[in-house]
């Protein structure tokens, strides 16, 4: 499950249509990764990547996924038999 959140999380792409700076950038909740196809100066292809917000990214949906798996596996099998 972790490694589902993680690749979607990864790979969800915004685009930026800006006069000047037109570009996609990748990530949730950290855009990690950015694609500039144009510029002032003409039509571009530089990558940038930012390794800080890729770690955060992975930090926030391990635990995040931990944390599901924990409450998923701490309720009880069918309602109305829990413990009192």
């Amino acid at each position: 499950m972790s490694s589902a959140f993680l690749m979607l999380s990864l790979l969800r792409a915004e685009y930026f249509g800006w006069p000047d700076f037109e570009h996609w950038s990748y990530g949730f909740p950290f855009l990690w990764l950015t694609h500039q196809t144009s510029s002032i100066a003409g039509p571009v292809d530089k990558w940038t990547v930012d390794l800080l917000s890729l770690g955060l990214n992975m930090v926030v949906w391990l635990v995040a996924s931990t944390a599901i798996a924990y409450a998923w596996a701490g309720r009880p099998a069918k309602l109305g038999t829990g413990r009192r």
